[in-house]
């Protein structure tokens, strides 16, 4: 059945949790409905005729380029992946932040010679551990619609990563990814290691364990260097903690490559909301044994 019924299209269009619209209405009434729904942000099926006029078309097409999806990318390296985004995605909004404080040259290159100016916005000498500098980008380039998709591929690192996914993540849409992308790299690093130093007929193995022993000859035979949180903990605990939590997470698809956490429709405060605050380990899963 119908979750509820409105009389003025306004409170289906201004509703944030309604992510399409069907329009199945009057024919003289499909273009400006549908250009209303793509200025909401709203995905839209339209039953033909999509409009009656070549004006109408040029309006709709128009709103569609003004108001397409909106992207927030951390992490720029060599601008590949903020290119390919901005071409594949053909977003309303792209912003990408990076720790490095030059900017890349290719990539602005690339901007300028597709007119992607007022689309694509690179910001630099952004760290994404700032967690008040991300959001203060976040209230100048997305204050009229909230953010689709989120992809970090910045520094890879537990700490950081974090931080950054409690200052982001509540200005999703409902409905709206959050893509962090080689959450497993430590949990591969480490198979391989071990698989070397364990295996001695792997053809790494003595170059491995030559490897160790002068690392443990360098530090003077002592203990080694404390660990280094792997990501792979931010995975488990957005798993573990956050996703039973209902209207926070809507769902979690997790491989090899990425964990991508979907939106739910609750109202989150983007100044408190933490994962410690939010995480429910009910089980003590997260706890290392002694």
């Amino acid at each position: 059945g119908y979750a509820y019924a409105a009389a003025d299209v306004a409170d289906l269009l201004t509703d944030v949790t309604v992510d399409a619209v069907f329009v199945l209405s009057r024919h003289d009434t499909h273009a400006p409905l549908t250009v209303s729904a793509l200025e909401h942000g709203k995905d839209v099926f339209v039953e033909k005729p999509l409009c009656l006029t070549p004006e109408e078309l040029d309006q709709i097409i128009a709103a569609r380029a003004a108001h397409g999806g909106r992207i927030m990318e951390l992490g720029i390296a060599e601008g590949g992946s903020t290119a390919l985004l901005a071409l594949w995605a053909e977003p309303a909004t792209l912003v990408s932040v990076d720790l490095e404080p030059e900017p890349v040259a290719a990539l602005d290159e690339f901007i300028e010679g597709r007119g992607l100016g007022d689309r694509v916005r690179p910001r630099y000498g952004v760290d994404q551990a700032d967690a008040a500098r991300l959001r203060a980008i976040i209230a100048e380039e997305f204050s009229a619609h909230p953010i689709d998709l989120v992809i970090d591929d910045a520094s890879h690192q537990y700490g950081p990563t974090r931080a950054a996914f409690e200052a982001v993540f509540p200005s999703l849409a409902p409905g709206g990814r959050y893509v962090v992308e080689d959450w497993a790299s430590d949990v591969v690093m480490a198979e391989a290691v071990a698989r070397r130093l364990l295996d001695p007929t792997h053809p790494g193995h003595e170059q491995m364990k030559a490897n160790f022993a002068a690392a443990r000859s360098a530090s003077g035979g002592g203990d080694p260097p404390p660990r280094r949180e792997p990501l792979a903990r931010l995975a488990l605990e957005l798993a573990v903690g956050v996703a039973p939590r209902r209207g926070v997470v809507e769902e979690i698809e997790m491989n090899r490559n990425y964990v991508a956490v979907t939106r739910g429709p609750a109202v989150i405060d983007p100044q408190t909301f933490s994962l410690a605050e939010v995480g429910l380990d009910r089980l003590g899963l997260l706890v290392r044994p002694d």
